[in-house]
């Protein structure tokens, strides 16, 4: 899946990270992954969406080294989610995946994520 960082890689500030869904979204496993290049830490996440869930929840977990560090919930007909606050720090020998649990006809969507370095 298409993503893009914003956001400078120098010391300090946050960052973002974002995961792109283009179209209707389909449930999976490990559906992106992402090897950073520095060390950091992730600090929260959050999701939007161009079409919202409209028949329950949009439910992605996000994953280091496959474990879940946090699950973040689009609730139906919204088209912000809260954000969740993450603490997880991540070496450039790990990866983070992402996991999309339910989908519910959402369509258009992205999970940003922020880290710090």
């Amino acid at each position: 899946f298409p993503s893009h960082d914003s956001g400078g890689g120098g010391g300090g500030g946050l960052s973002e990270k974002s995961y792109n869904f283009v179209g209707p979204i389909s449930t999976g496993l490990g559906i992106a992954r992402w090897y950073p290049s520095v060390n950091m830490t992730l600090t929260g996440a959050y999701l939007v969406a161009g079409v919202p869930p409209d028949t329950g929840n949009l439910s992605v977990n996000i994953n280091v080294n496959g474990s879940s560090v946090g699950t973040v919930i689009l609730t139906s007909g919204q088209y912000k989610s809260s954000l969740v606050t993450l603490n997880n720090s991540v070496a450039t020998t790990s990866y983070v995946t992402v996991d999309v649990n339910y989908a519910n006809n959402a369509m258009d969507a992205s999970l940003i994520i922020t880290y710090s370095t």
